[in-house]
């Protein structure tokens, strides 16, 4: 009575949904009375595409299974070495070198190579990793190509060829607010410019390798 006949997993796609209900399907036949959290949560915390998971018994004989799945934010490079690294750091996958063209990379200044279902222990690779989920969560829509973290610069290279230095992590926000104002000004003006500098928000500040130049009809 009661037993479990149907999973139904709900918030992933379908990929991630496919690795869940093969990861629960041991507990198919088990009572919904009898279940624990334990038993639904220890199975899934193998599978790497998963950040967190509830479930909730509808009786007679399903089980509803909320995924909230990792998302994809950045290739981690290493030496030849590549690996696919979620918005929460958690390293989903080593990766052949040149595919995934659609993520941005970092290069990694650790010793030791990323592990799989790990979290991310470079903290050069932690900040740019950080950098991009809040581009991602604030709607920031202009393609990055490759992150550079270093103490006290964070910059993003756009597949444009610009350099947008963002300086560190504090204001963030309003620094890629800021950028995303001004960089349809710099693709329009077709001024040559290389680098867009919104370290310091209020002063903007937009040059090429020639030198810099403060241009206030680039504020935002």
């Amino acid at each position: 009575m009661f037993s479990v006949q149907r999973i139904e997993v709900e918030g992933a796609p379908a990929p991630v949904a496919a690795h869940v209900e093969a990861a629960l399907a041991p507990i198919r036949g088990k009572s919904l009375l009898a279940l624990h959290g334990a038993d639904v949560e220890q199975r899934l915390s193998r599978l790497t595409d998963v950040s967190s998971v509830s479930y909730d018994r509808d009786f007679p004989h399903t089980l509803r299974v909320l995924v909230r799945p990792e998302r994809p934010a950045v290739i981690a490079r290493r030496g030849a070495g590549a690996w696919l690294v979620s918005t929460s750091a958690k390293v989903l996958a080593a990766v052949p070198p040149g595919k995934h063209h659609a993520y941005p990379q970092v290069w990694l200044t650790a010793s030791d190579d990323p592990q799989v279902g790990s979290v991310l222990a470079d903290r050069f690779g932690l900040r740019a990793v950080r950098a991009l989920a809040i581009a991602q969560r604030v709607g920031f829509k202009t393609r990055v190509g490759t992150v550079q973290a270093h103490d006290h610069q964070l910059t993003f290279l756009l597949a444009s060829g610009l350099a947008l230095r963002l300086g560190d992590l504090r204001a963030i926000r309003l620094k890629l607010a800021v950028a995303s104002q001004i960089l349809p000004k710099l693709r329009d003006t077709g001024g040559g410019y290389t680098y867009l500098d919104v370290s310091v928000p209020g002063r903007p500040v937009a040059g090429s390798t020639l030198g810099s130049t403060l241009n206030s009809q680039l504020q935002p």
